[in-house]
């Protein structure tokens, strides 16, 4: 994809962030020695690449998931696309935060977390929503607001499904996270729907000029239009303050930063 595979990414693709940039070569590297061929990312790699820096997957599961692909196919007949990965990095992914909730279960901190203390959270993402629908209504974007409304009293619903006395679960913050991956892709969709054409149109127009021009005759035109639509829901999640609602990334950032990945990877010797 670089037109010198010599240069990294970080000198390449100056227009994301340096972390940004490091996770797509820290996944070609590994992905290259795993499989024994020179390798770089493509296209549509480039996609599925990005689409797991977004939600935060630790390269230590996308590694455990590229282990598992070449263990599963061989060196010779593994498919050289790490779309066919995607689903192994879907099943890490969710062990990995299955396994750190569970830790944290076992541990006692999650006895931490009270159903009160589970509920203000819930509860300030409602609140925000609120505030984001007003920053929709400073901007003109009237329908976003109305969105946005419709979907604070969604989150309420979700809110009022968190016990108000006993322990909080990992079963019960799996159940929570279900919802709210729903929700979000259900708000995400909606607002997207919302925009004026003008101002997508506008939008698109600033993410080629600034850096799509890099990738857009590597693409095709369905990836095109996917690429340009997260985009402009990344442009629109900024602009309106919207926080990423998921419990499980919450508590595992949190948890990560205390303890590292060390239970993920107990946790998976144990299941091997």
């Amino acid at each position: 994809m670089r037109p010198d595979t010599d240069v990294p990414y970080s000198e390449w693709l100056t227009e994301v962030p340096p972390e940004e940039a490091e996770y797509y070569q820290n996944i070609e590297d590994y992905f290259g020695r795993k499989g024994g061929f020179p390798w770089v990312v493509r296209g549509r790699d480039w996609l599925t690449v990005r689409g797991w820096f977004e939600q935060g997957i630790p390269l230590t599961v996308v590694y455990r998931a590229i282990d598992e692909f070449f263990d599963k196919f061989g060196r010779e007949e593994a498919p050289r696309f790490l779309g066919f990965v995607e689903n192994f990095v879907k099943k890490h992914w969710r062990l990995y935060r299955a396994a750190t909730v569970g830790q944290m279960a076992a541990s006692g901190l999650l006895q931490q977390v009270t159903p009160a203390r589970l509920g203000q959270w819930l509860e300030n993402w409602a609140q925000q929503l609120g505030r984001s629908a007003e920053r929709a209504r400073d901007r003109g974007l009237e329908d976003a607001a109305r969105v946005l409304e419709k979907r604070r009293a969604s989150l309420q619903r979700i809110r009022r499904q968190v016990p108000s006395e006993g322990s909080v679960t990992a079963e019960l913050i799996e159940r929570l996270e279900h919802k709210l991956e729903n929700f979000q892709k259900t708000l995400r969709r909606e607002l997207i729907r919302s925009l004026p054409a003008s101002l997508q149109a506008e939008w698109q127009a600033q993410v080629r000029q600034a850096f799509f021009r890099r990738l857009e005759g590597y693409l095709a035109e369905r990836q095109r239009h996917r690429l340009l639509d997260e985009a402009v829901a990344r442009r629109l999640w900024q602009e309106l303050q919207l926080p990423d609602f998921s419990l499980i990334h919450y508590l595992v950032e949190a948890f990560r930063s205390a303890s590292g990945d060390a239970e993920y990877k107990v946790e998976m010797r144990n299941e091997e």
